[in-house]
């Protein structure tokens, strides 16, 4: 801690037990002096523009003030490994792990370096916005232990993210193993992840593997992005998100897979998610996958204009390759997609760019009521619980289920699309 020992009736004095170190007291003279401030800590700079009446501003490590009309720019290579030892640092990851950040060019890696995980190796979570601006990153090389722990094996470009934003960016040419791997996030909580896409990257999840996120918890916003790596693991993996656990409402929307999903895994391999927890909560809208081997299914779900190339000849819910690369099929996929006129996606549908809103679900016309004992009559379902999910079964499909605690109390509602329903 710095102060001024002239000039304020309190000059001098740090409060005792505080757990301040009172580095130096400086008179005003010294305090503007840029020398001195040289010498202070890399945290403070001069006050070149005199906003601050001549004393010390808080210097940052990238140009700009991480604001979101005035985001950090990462302009190289060597500001993004600052941010990643920033991440890291004890003394400073909470300052700039909630910032905005806009990469202004496209950076490329060399085969020998090994990247650090944005908010990896600690509980501490990156909160902010990256805005990729449409930039790619090539060639990052994450290997960590896949049946290491948890906390210190999570590999992709951002280890850990919690309320955060990250846009607009892809992941070229990656090598990523972990526990939880992918190519943006490894272990996403309340977290948007839009239009970004991994470029044919290698991603391996001890526990869960994604195209683009590897586990996603409590709940997401995964819109406009696409996979074409391969993603292997021995659990959980999936083209986009290898485990999703959910809590709130949550969409995967406007994207696809057609990269290929290599079966080590002995539990969850599907097109899209490797597995899905309280499945009733996710909206999914306009998808397709080529990946032959995967499974599309899931049906509790909200589905709509979900497609998966047809697999052989018995395949009666598959569309064919032609039928895939019509511009009728691209046109049926919305207006986040656009044909394939250049063969830049072998004539499957690629993503238009444009900013498409998100869907509009029946209202929940559901009120809480006072519990009752049924009395009379027999009930077209039934009720169990397993493995902490309540499990319907019965004439279900098309019905609007409600949960209701002891008190009254609605805690739960949704549509069964089957069935059968998990909550």
């Amino acid at each position: 801690a710095y102060h001024q020992k002239d000039g304020f009736p309190f000059a001098g004095k740090i409060a005792s037990g505080a757990g301040i170190t009172d580095t130096a007291s400086f008179t005003h003279e010294e305090f503007i002096d840029k020398d001195v401030v040289k010498d202070m800590n890399r945290t403070f700079a001069a006050d070149e523009k005199h906003v601050n009446d001549g004393y010390p501003v808080i210097s940052y490590e990238f140009d700009g003030e991480g604001t979101a009309e005035k985001p950090f720019l990462i302009k190289g290579k060597e500001d993004l490994v600052m941010l990643s030892r920033l991440s890291l640092d004890s003394n400073r990851y909470a300052f700039y792990t909630d910032k905005n950040y806009r990469l202004t060019q496209d950076i490329v890696f060399d085969s020998s370096e090994t990247w650090t995980p944005i908010s990896g190796w600690r509980r501490d979570s990156f909160k902010g916005v990256f805005d990729g601006d449409g930039h790619v990153i090539s060639n990052l090389l994450v290997n960590l232990d896949p049946s290491g722990s948890i906390t210190e094996s999570k590999a992709a470009f951002i280890a850990n993210a919690s309320g955060a934003t990250i846009k607009n960016l892809g992941i070229k040419n990656a090598n990523i193993r972990g526990r939880y791997a992918a190519a943006i996030v490894a272990d996403a909580a309340d977290v948007k992840i839009i239009n970004c896409w991994n470029d044919h990257s290698n991603i391996y999840g001890g526990s869960r593997g994604g195209g683009i996120v590897g586990s996603a918890e409590s709940s997401i916003l995964l819109d406009r992005c696409f996979n074409t790596g391969t993603i292997d693991g021995e659990y959980d993996i999936g083209g986009l998100i290898g485990e999703l656990s959910l809590k709130e409402r949550s969409y995967v929307l406007n994207s696809y897979h057609r990269g290929k999903l290599a079966k080590k895994s002995s539990s969850g391999k599907y097109a899209f998610y490797g597995f899905v927890r309280l499945s009733p909560l996710l909206v999914q809208q306009n998808l397709y996958t080529t990946d032959s081997l995967a499974s599309n299914v899931c049906a509790e779900c909200t589905n709509d204009n979900i497609y998966h190339l047809k697999r052989n000849e018995k395949d009666s819910t598959g569309l064919s390759e032609k039928e895939m690369k019509s511009r009728d099929f691209a046109e049926r996929l919305g207006e986040a997609f656009a044909y394939d006129s250049l063969g830049v996606n072998d004539g499957f549908p690629i993503l238009s760019g444009k900013e498409v809103p998100l869907p509009v679900l029946p209202e929940d016309t559901a009120t809480a009521v006072k519990p009752e004992v049924q009395k009379s009559g027999k009930l077209n379902f039934t009720v169990a619980v397993l493995n902490r999910n309540i499990v319907l079964q019965g004439e279900l499909l098309g019905k609007k289920v409600a949960v209701f605690d002891v008190r009254g109390a609605k805690v739960w509602s949704g549509m069964a699309q089957a069935n059968a329903l998990s909550i």
